[in-house]
């Protein structure tokens, strides 16, 4: 896994991480075979295109930029799939509920009332979330 905030490295390896680094590259060790990037910060995809293993797939989940450039001679010599994602099937977001609800699923989760969204909207600004947040209608 790749994050560059280090103090969530202990909770990506609880939760299942073998390892983590700041950047994708920092795996110079490692060919991919899928990479999956829920940032989408444009240089983020662009380094996926970049160590992709030979005939891999860089799917592309995150927004935090419309655009980026991707290198084609990455593209070309690794042969590489670059697909776009706006999340799951009605079935596969099914699935997510029913590993939840059999506990084999237990995402990080902050629980604010619809108050706090300006505050929580900051936080999420700030990078200060660790997890998702989720607004709780009474």
């Amino acid at each position: 896994m790749a994050e560059i905030k280090e103090d969530i490295w202990p909770l990506a390896k609880e939760l299942g991480a073998v390892d983590v680094r700041r950047s994708i590259k920092d795996f110079n060790d490692v060919k991919f075979d899928v990479i999956v990037d829920f940032a989408g910060f444009g240089t983020t995809t662009a380094d996926a295109v970049d160590v992709i293993g030979l005939g891999g797939v860089v799917v592309l989940v995150g927004m935090g930029k419309l655009e980026t450039t991707i290198d084609s001679k990455s593209l070309i010599v690794n042969q590489c799939d670059l697909r776009g994602s706006n999340g799951g099937t009605p079935d596969d977001i099914r699935g997510v509920y029913e590993l939840m609800r059999t506990g084999k699923l237990s995402p990080v989760t902050t629980c604010i009332s619809f108050d706090e969204v300006p505050q929580a909207i900051e936080r999420l600004e700030a990078g200060d979330v660790k997890g998702r947040l989720v607004i709780r209608y009474e």
